[in-house]
């Protein structure tokens, strides 16, 4: 069996999320590609991803592997899945690749950014590529805010769907705010360029983690928005965190059009 490595961006408007769903109808970004290489090689073929992605999200960095017994030149395939996708996903990278490696489980970690359009008016070209917010924000309390999530914690409060994951206990190495004023000497310039808009109204929220929780990125962003608008105390996000269930925690869950997978690390032994 071949295993094969490959980098997607796709536009999560145009999928029902990336996991295929049992509604064959549906559209799904695994769905899609799967599809693809199946007409490509004549096999049925399975893929597995770093991240699955909710309807709406975006990636500039999802990566997926399979197993098959032929051995497809890489740049064929890309060309090949890249006609059949027709530009909502695009495949742009494929390498072969050790037998062992799994695009979930040999993850080390992952970087997640999420954009917000600070303004009183929406944008109409970024609207499906942000989260359009017209309300005064303190950014220097949103900053301080991020602080409480860099560590380790129990992000049960920051999570849905939790009835089949074994711990809500994750580390966060990165977290942080950036408005568009001070995205240049950033240290986190380099891996938000994919995402950049132009203009001055954005702010980027950047989170880097071996793993997450579904919607903890939305549901951490959704935090530091109450926080910066005064419906949330310091305390109370601190609280929040690692505190008692709270079962209405993720009654507000901003939009996943703002959401961007940005890219996962592995090792350098992948080959």
């Amino acid at each position: 069996m071949i295993n094969y490595k490959l980098t997607v961006e796709y536009d999560g408007g145009f999928f029902n999320g990336f996991q295929i769903q049992k509604d064959p109808i549906t559209v799904t970004v695994q769905g899609e590609i799967q599809k693809g290489l199946t007409q490509l090689t004549g096999e049925p073929v399975k893929i597995s991803c770093a991240g699955r992605t909710d309807a709406g999200v975006h990636a500039v960095g999802q990566t997926i592997s399979f197993k098959i017994e032929k051995k497809v030149e890489l740049s064929l395939m890309m060309r090949a899945l890249n006609h059949f996708l027709q530009g909502r996903a695009v495949i742009r990278n494929a390498e072969y690749v050790d037998e062992s490696f799994h695009a979930r489980h040999s993850a080390l970690c992952r970087h997640y950014g999420y954009i917000l359009y600070h303004s009183k008016y929406p944008t109409a070209l970024w609207k499906e590529r942000c989260y359009f917010f017209p309300w005064d924000l303190d950014l220097d309390m949103m900053k301080e805010g991020k602080k409480l999530f860099k560590g380790t914690h129990d992000f049960r409060n920051f999570a849905i769907g939790l009835k089949d994951i074994k711990s809500t206990i994750r580390s966060i190495d990165e977290a942080e705010v950036i408005p568009s004023s001070e995205i240049k000497d950033s240290p986190f310039k380099e891996v938000l360029s994919p995402i950049l808009l132009p203009g001055d109204s954005f702010i980027y929220f950047y989170f880097k983690a071996p793993s997450f929780l579904h919607s903890m990125v939305r549901l951490m962003v959704s935090g530091l928005l109450m926080l910066g608008s005064n419906k949330m105390s310091l305390s109370q996000l601190k609280n929040r965190i690692d505190g008692e269930h709270d079962p209405d925690s993720y009654r507000y869950n901003i939009p996943g059009r703002g959401l961007y997978l940005l890219k996962v690390d592995y090792t350098d032994r992948t080959s």
